[in-house]
């Protein structure tokens, strides 16, 4: 995950395909991550959650429910230019870094035939999107996260390390 997203600070010469999937990546592994911390360590992570300030604990979570629904409705990496900077669809090559565009809000998308939790687990993310991402550099989205899920993650392997039983 920090490999994917440190990535996109890298100044370099990107190209519009390039630029895409770097970011589409960025999101799969941030929300992957997220994803195993939760199924995996609940405790561990409801405890770093715990630990942050009641504002810092909503804006991770909404940046996170964000970037599931980002993850969710991306199937191809083009179909992330619809979320990122209006400015994507005239890329051509450029040099620079990626985190300084921003989100795009994006109209809402009708649900279909899916059930009304289905619907309002969409909707909670797609108000996440909204007030979180939409109009925020990528790079802030990001840092965010990752500042969170790698403190978690390491005190998530502590507390497996501590909790395995020697074999000596």
């Amino acid at each position: 995950m920090r490999e994917a997203t440190e990535r996109l600070e890298r100044p370099r010469a990107w190209d519009r395909t390039r630029a895409l999937e770097a970011i589409s990546d960025a999101v799969w592994r941030v929300t992957m991550l997220d994803a195993a911390l939760v199924r995996y360590h609940p405790g561990v992570y409801d405890d770093a959650l715990d630990r942050q300030s009641p504002a810092d604990q909503v804006s991770i979570e909404e940046t996170l429910a964000g970037l599931r629904l980002v993850r969710n409705l991306v199937s191809e990496p083009d179909d992330l230019a619809r979320f990122v900077d209006a400015r994507m669809s005239e890329w051509g090559p450029f040099t620079g870094e990626i985190t300084s565009r921003r989100w795009e809000p994006v109209p809402v998308r009708p649900s279909g035939s899916q059930s009304t939790s289905a619907q309002a687990w969409e909707q909670a993310r797609y108000s996440a999107y909204q007030t979180r991402l939409a109009g925020a550099a990528i790079g802030d989205t990001f840092e965010r996260c990752t500042t969170f899920l790698l403190t978690t993650a390491a005190r998530a392997m502590a507390t497996t390390h501590t909790n395995t039983p020697s074999t000596h």
